[in-house]
C-alpha cells in the first residue's frame, strides 16, 4: 500500500496519453516453470477471494486458504491472532506463518500481505502473496543455508497492523538471530521491475544496510530478471537503493536489513504539469496507477492491456527470490566452490608430465586450459557449479590418462570357416565400455591364420595405447551340406549328406525331447563316410538331425557348425491280417498296436491268386467288413498302413496276402 494519496487521485482523473511508454526488454526465459503455480493461484483469487477488506470475513476466508495450501505442501501452520482498533471499533486479523528449517538457525523473514481494499487486490497483493506462496512450497523439501520464515500479512492496508504485530512480537534474540527481511507488495502490473533496500541516515547522508541488495542485484544480472533501482532523475525523495515506508518492509527497517519488491514506473514525474515535483513511483503503469482502482486492479483488465507481461513479471520474481534465499548472506553472496578446480590446477602445474604419450598430453593440455579459464570466470549462481565440477572431473581425469596398457583391454574375435586361404575376421577392443579404433589406438596382425586350428592374433597398442595382447579364435571345417533322409524303415532311418573336404569326420546329433536339445549320436571317424543308419526306433515317428564335420589337429577336436536339420519319419509296422467270414462278406481286422502310430489303413482286395489287387477302402479303424461278395467265390486281401507327414502318405509295408472263401 503506497501512502500517495495526491498521486493516486490524479492517477485516475488524468490523461497519460502524453507519456511515452518504452518497455524494458527483459529475458523471457524462465527456470524451472518458475511462476507458472504463482499465477494459477492469481487467478483462483481473482475469482474466489475478492475485496479482501482488513478485518472482514473475506480476509479470514483468504487466511485459511493460504494454512489449507501450506498444510497441503507438508508445512506445520502458525496462525498468529491480533487485534487493532480504527475510529473506536475493534477488529480481528491473523498472519499465517511457517517455518523452513535450514541448515543453520539464523533467520530470513519473507513476508507479503493478503488483504486489500475493494478490489479484486491480484496486483495489492494478490501477486506479493501468490510468489511467497510458490516459493515456500518449492523450498518445502530443498536444502537452505539459513531457516526461512514465510509470513503472510493480515491487515496492511489499514497501517500494515500484521507486520506491526509480527515485529513487535520479536524478542531481542529473535531480531539478533534473524539476518535480513524481504517484502513483496505490488509486483504484478507495474511497468518495470524494482528492488529497494538500506535506510537514510540523516546525519552521515548515507543509505545504510543496502548489502543485500547489492549481492540481489549480482544475481538478477546473472539470472536476466531486469530488475532495477530506483535510481533516476525524479527520485527527490528516497536515497536510492532506499524507498518509502508504505509497505510492511517499514515495520522491520530500523531492527534489521530488508529486500522489497515493488513493480513500479519512476520514470514519470507525480504531477506531469510539474515534472520539478520528481517522482515517487505513485504512476505504477505507463497508463496510470492500478492498485486500490477498482476495474484496474483485477487480472481481465491487467492482461487485456498488457498481456503476459504481469505473469513474466510474477515469473521473474520467483526466479530471483529462490536464488536470494540460498546465497544472500552477510558474509558476502554465496556462490560455487571451485576450491576442489584450483587444487587440480595446482597438482596439474606440479606433476611429471614427461611420461604422457603425445595424444594423452594433447588431452591435457586442453583441459588444462579449459580449468583456467574456468577458474578466472566469476560465476554467481549456485546452478553454474555443474560448470566448474565438470571441468574439474575433465582435468583430474586427464592427469589420470598418460596412456593406457593395450593388455588391461579385452580383445573380441569371432570363429572362422576354413576356406583354404588365410583368414583375418575383425578384432574389436574394448577399454572397459570404451570400443577402441584400429588404426588409432592399436595396430593387428595374424599368424597360424589358414588351416583348421588355433589362429592367432597380436594387438599392439598405438598413441594413447602401449605394450601388446594376445587373442585366439578357431579355424573351423566347412559346414556340411545336403543332408537328407535316403532310406526308411519301421524302426530304422538312414541319413547322408555331401562329403566335406578337409575333415576328419563327422558328427550325427540328434533332437531329444527330453532335454530339449540336439545330443550327440555317434561319431563317424571316416571323412569318406557320409551315411548313418539310426536303428531302434519307434515306427510312425518324427525324427530331427543335424550332422557336423570335425577334425583333429595337435589332440583337440574342432567341430564346425551343425547344419540344418532334417525331419524324417519311420514307416508305420506292417500291418497283420486277420480274415472271416459270413454270407456273401468278408471281415478284417488288423493290430491294434499299429494302429497307435498311424493315421489310416489302405484295404486292396484281389478276386484272384495273381489278379490285380484293387484299393477297396480307406479308413482309420482297425477293422473293415467287405459285403455283398459272391458265395463259394475266392478272394484276395491286403492292408498297408500310412501316416501323414507334411501333407504326404509315409506308407508302410504291405501285409502278407490272404484269401478266404466265402460262405
Amino acid at each position: 500500500m503506497k501512502k500517495k494519496l495526491l498521486a493516486i487521485l490524479m492517477a485516475v482523473t488524468m490523461v497519460f496519453s502524453m507519456f511515452a511508454y518504452a518497455p524494458l526488454s527483459f529475458a523471457e526465459e524462465t527456470t524451472d516453470s518458475y511462476g507458472e503455480y504463482a499465477y494459477s493461484v492469481l487467478q483462483y483469487i481473482d475469482q474466489n477471494l475478492v475485496e479482501r477488506r482488513s478485518g472482514t470475513d473475506q480476509e479470514k476466508k483468504m487466511a485459511d486458504y493460504l494454512k489449507e495450501q501450506l498444510e497441503s505442501f507438508g508445512y506445520e501452520v502458525e496462525v498468529q491472532p491480533f487485534t487493532y482498533t480504527r475510529r473506536d471499533v475493534t477488529y480481528n486479523s491473523q498472519n499465517v506463518i511457517v517455518t523452513k528449517k535450514g541448515e543453520s538457525s539464523k533467520e530470513v523473514i519473507v513476508g507479503s500481505h493478503y488483504d486489500s481494499v475493494g478490489t479484486h487486490g491480484v496486483d495489492d497483493n494478490g501477486s506479493g502473496t501468490v510468489v511467497n506462496l510458490e516459493t515456500a512450497k518449492r523450498f518445502v523439501n530443498k536444502k537452505t543455508p539459513y531457516t526461512i520464515k514465510f509470513v503472510f500479512f493480515g491487515a496492511e492496508e489499514v497501517g500494515l497492523k500484521g507486520s506491526k504485530a509480527y515485529s513487535d512480537a520479536m524478542t531481542d534474540e529473535e531480531v539478533a538471530n534473524t539476518l535480513y527481511m524481504v517484502n513483496m507488495d505490488s509486483i504484478l502490473a507495474g511497468t518495470y521491475r524494482y528492488i529497494y533496500s538500506g535506510k537514510y541516515n540523516k546525519e552521515t547522508g548515507e543509505v545504510e544496510n543496502t548489502w543485500p541488495i547489492k549481492q540481489a542485484m549480482q544475481l538478477s544480472d546473472a539470472l536476466g530478471t531486469g530488475m532495477r533501482l530506483n535510481d533516476t532523475e525524479l527520485n527527490y525523495d528516497y536515497p536510492s537503493p532506499s524507498t518509502g515506508s508504505w509497505s510492511d518492509h517499514a515495520s522491520f527497517w530500523s531492527k534489521m536489513p530488508y529486500l522489497y519488491f515493488e513493480a513500479a514506473n519512476w520514470e514519470l514525474p507525480d504531477d506531469p504539469d510539474h515534472p520539478e515535483w520528481g517522482s515517487s513511483g505513485a504512476y505504477e503503469t505507463e497508463t496510470g496507477e492500478v492498485m486500490h482502482v477498482p476495474g484496474r486492479d483485477d487480472l481481465s483488465f491487467i492482461e487485456n492491456t498488457w498481456g503476459t507481461r504481469g505473469k513474466d513479471t510474477i515469473s521473474a520474481y520467483c526466479t530471483l527470490l529462490d536464488s536470494i534465499l540460498c546465497q544472500v548472506s552477510p558474509d558476502g553472496l554465496i556462490t560455487p566452490s571451485k576450491d576442489a578446480l584450483k587444487e587440480a590446477i595446482e597438482k596439474a602445474n606440479d606433476m611429471d608430465k614427461t611420461s604422457f604419450s603425445d595424444t594423452a598430453y594433447a588431452a591435457f593440455q586442453a583441459a588444462l586450459k579449459e580449468a583456467k579459464a574456468v577458474n578466472k570466470t566469476e560465476y554467481v549462481l549456485l546452478k553454474d557449479q555443474s560448470v566448474i565440477d565438470e571441468a574439474t572431473a575433465k582435468l583430474n581425469e586427464a592427469m589420470n590418462n598418460s596412456g593406457s596398457s593395450i593388455s588391461n583391454a579385452t580383445i573380441e574375435v569371432e570363429n572362422q570357416v576354413y576356406t583354404g586361404k588365410s583368414r583375418r575376421p575383425e578384432v574389436v577392443v574394448k577399454d572397459g565400455d570404451k570400443v577402441l579404433a584400429e588404426g588409432t589406438d592399436y595396430t593387428v596382425s595374424y599368424s597360424n591364420n589358414k588351416e583348421i586350428g588355433t589362429a592367432n592374433v597380436t594387438v599392439k597398442g598405438m598413441n594413447d595405447y602401449v605394450g601388446s595382447a594376445k587373442a585366439t579364435f578357431s579355424i573351423l571345417p566347412q559346414d556340411v551340406t545336403g543332408l537328407a533322409a535316403t532310406k526308411k524303415a519301421a524302426t530304422s532311418l538312414e541319413i547322408s549328406w555331401d562329403k566335406v573336404e578337409n575333415a576328419d569326420g563327422y558328427k550325427v546329433y540328434k533332437y531329444s525331447t527330453s532335454s530339449k536339445k540336439y545330443v550327440l549320436i555317434a561319431t563317424i571317424h571316416d571323412n569318406d563316410t557320409t551315411t548313418y543308419k539310426n536303428s531302434s526306433l519307434i515306427s510312425a515317428t518324427n525324427y530331427y538331425y543335424k550332422v557336423a564335420a570335425y577334425k583333429e589337429v595337435d589332440g583337440k577336436n574342432y567341430i564346425g557348425a551343425q547344419c540344418d536339420r532334417i525331419k524324417a519319419t519311420t514307416n508305420p509296422l506292417q500291418p497283420r491280417v486277420t480274415l472271416s467270414t459270413t454270407t456273401k462278406k468278408v471281415k478284417l481286422t488288423y493290430d491294434s498296436k499299429v494302429s497307435k502310430r498311424t493315421d489310416g489303413y489302405e484295404i486292396y482286395m484281389a478276386t484272384s491268386k495273381n489278379g490285380t489287387y484293387k484299393l477297396i477302402k480307406d479308413t482309420d479303424k482297425t477293422y473293415y467288413t467287405k459285403s455283398s461278395l459272391t458265395s463259394k467265390k475266392v478272394y484276395y486281401f491286403k492292408v498297408r498302413a500310412y501316416r501323414t507327414v507334411d501333407g504326404q502318405k509315409v506308407y508302410s509295408l504291405y501285409s502278407l496276402p490272404k484269401y478266404i472263401k466265402v460262405k
